[in-house]
């Protein structure tokens, strides 16, 4: 019922315009403003409402990285770990982890999902992912924020394509970090040279 109303960092996610009924439609275009944060959803909404949008930051980026700062759980102090952020991990893609694990002398630790295979499973809050981030040796994920923290946290990491592909894709494109983005069918030589890989900060314009 109100008459003013502003959306800011929308995202439609792998949805595609043929999903929205008429009647989602026209609750959308009743929104005054809609800020997308990706390519997908800026053409959505522009097929939608017949409106030219530019796309915005995610609002995690927006703020200093200090604020992001915790303590390390206790149990993670002087180990040297590979970090796992994902919803779920096919068996090919634990059996590449696992190898690099093994090869480089790291502990596997995942974050708010229970993996048995993990060396550690720490049950996080979401503010608490930077800092288990940028502690790592490297990351691995396949969520749309555990790429953001990565990049944030100056992390060497990968991101495997899963279900946030569109977002994650577009987010790696703007800092020119697509070889950052691979299918889990990628080849064991190929994901340990990505997950090992620093970033190159000058060309992501990060400090």
């Amino acid at each position: 019922g109100n008459s003013n109303v502003i959306a800011y960092a929308a995202s439609a996610g792998k949805s595609e315009y043929s999903d929205y009924s008429d009647n989602i439609k026209k609750l959308i275009k009743k929104v005054n403003i809609i800020m997308p944060r990706d390519d997908n959803t800026r053409e959505i909404i522009r097929k939608i409402t017949g409106k030219e949008t530019l796309c915005v930051c995610d609002p995690t980026m927006l703020i200093e990285r200090n604020i992001y700062k915790t303590e390390l759980p206790k149990i993670l102090n002087k180990k040297k770990y590979l970090l796992i952020y994902a919803y779920e991990v096919s068996k090919l893609l634990r059996k590449k982890i696992k190898k690099y694990a093994k090869k480089h002398s790291l502990k596997i630790v995942s974050a708010g999902f229970y993996c048995i295979w993990a060396d550690y499973n720490i049950n996080c809050k979401s503010i608490e992912l930077y800092t288990l981030a940028e502690n790592a040796e490297s990351v691995i994920t396949t969520t749309f924020h555990g790429t953001i923290f990565s990049i944030l946290s100056k992390s060497r990491f990968v991101s495997i394509l899963g279900s946030s592909v569109n977002k994650v894709s577009d987010l790696l494109n703007r800092f020119g970090l697509r070889d950052h983005l691979l299918s889990e069918a990628a080849s064991y030589e190929e994901f340990e040279k990505v997950v090992s890989e620093n970033i190159d900060r000058k060309s992501t314009r990060l400090n």
